[in-house]
C-alpha cells in the first residue's frame, strides 16, 4: 500500500467520479499516511473553455476548496490531507493565473500543459486526430508543447511538473523526429530552477503506451541531472489512488533515486524510497 499520493482529482472537476469525502475513506482504508488533492484551476474568467468539463468552474471552486478543508478537519488524526492544486500553462493568460493563484493557500502546485491552441492534446483520440493538422502534425504538436512547457518552468509558476510527456497519451500523437534535445533542455530547466518531476502513474491505464509519464528515457536522463522526484497516480475514481505506485517505485530504484519529495505549505518533506509501499494488510 502506498504511504502517500499527491495527485488527485473529484468530481468537481467534471471528468471524474466520487466525491472527495469518498477519496477520503478510500485512502484511510488502504492506510495512506498523505493524501493530497490537486484539482485543476478554473481558467481565467475571460477564457473561453474550449472543451467543457476540464477545469473546476469558477463559480465552484471557493465550495471544493471549503469541502477539503472540512474533510482536513473531520479526519485529522486519521489521514493528513494536504492541498494542491493543478494549473495549466495558458499563453497570455500567466500573469492572470499566477495572482489568482496567490489567493490561496496550497500546499503544492502542479503545472501542466493540457492546450496547445486551444486544442486538447490528451482529451481524445478522435478528436485531436480531427485537429492535429492544425498543429503541425504530431511532430509540430511537440515541438510547441515543448516551447510552452520551457515558457511555464521560466515563469516560476509551480513546484511539481505534472506529466512530463503527456501528449504520448494518444496513439495520433506519437512523434516521428527524436525528443532527445528538446527533452534534454527541459530537465536541464527543471533542475536550474529547483522543480520537482512527478512521474504520474496515470499513463498506465490511459495511455496509448501503457507506461508512465515520464518514459524510461526522460528517468534516466533527469536521474543523470539529480532531479527530485514525486509520485502521483492521477487518480480520477477514489478506487485509483496509488495505482501502480510499485512499478514507479521500482523504476525510480532502477534509475537510481533513494528518496522521493512530498511538500507542505510549498517546502520540500523528503521520505525514502524503502517506505513509500507498505506491505499489504
Amino acid at each position: 500500500m502506498p504511504l502517500f499520493d499527491l495527485h488527485v482529482h473529484t468530481s468537481y472537476c467534471g471528468h471524474a467520479a466520487g466525491s472527495a469525502e469518498e477519496t477520503v475513506q478510500q485512502a484511510i482504508q488502504k492506510k495512506f499516511r498523505v493524501l493530497g488533492f490537486s484539482e485543476h484551476f478554473p481558467y481565467p474568467e475571460k477564457y473561453v473553455e474550449p472543451i467543457p468539463g476540464c477545469v473546476v468552474p469558477g463559480n465552484r471552486w471557493t465550495e471544493y476548496m471549503n469541502e477539503i478543508r472540512r474533510l482536513q478537519s473531520s479526519y485529522a488524526g486519521q489521514l493528513d490531507i494536504r492541498i494542491g492544486v493543478e494549473i495549466d500553462y495558458l499563453p497570455a493568460h500567466e500573469k492572470e493565473i499566477t495572482e489568482a493563484v496567490k489567493s490561496y493557500e496550497f500546499d503544492y502546485i502542479y503545472g501542466s500543459v493540457h492546450l496547445i491552441n486551444d486544442i486538447g492534446i490528451d482529451y481524445q483520440e478522435g478528436y485531436l486526430k480531427e485537429r492535429i493538422h492544425q498543429l503541425g502534425g504530431p511532430d509540430g504538436l511537440w515541438e510547441t508543447y515543448w516551447v510552452m512547457m520551457e515558457k511555464m518552468i521560466r515563469l516560476n509558476m509551480c513546484d511539481i511538473i505534472a506529466h512530463l510527456d503527456l501528449p504520448k497519451k494518444l496513439k495520433c500523437a506519437q512523434p516521428s523526429k527524436d525528443q532527445t534535445d528538446a527533452i534534454r533542455s527541459i530537465l536541464e530547466l527543471i533542475k536550474q530552477n529547483d522543480l520537482v518531476l512527478e512521474i504520474n502513474t496515470g499513463g498506465i491505464d490511459r495511455g496509448c503506451l501503457r507506461e508512465p509519464y515520464p518514459s524510461r528515457l526522460i528517468l534516466q536522463h533527469a536521474a543523470e541531472l539529480g532531479i527530485e522526484m514525486t509520485l502521483g497516480s492521477d487518480a480520477h475514481a477514489p478506487g485509483q489512488i496509488g495505482r501502480h505506485f510499485d512499478v514507479a517505485v521500482g523504476l525510480l530504484k532502477i534509475y537510481g533515486w533513494h528518496k522521493v519529495v512530498i511538500f507542505k505549505n510549498r517546502k520540500k518533506e523528503y521520505i525514502s524510497l524503502n517506505e513509500v509501499l507498505m506491505p499489504s494488510m
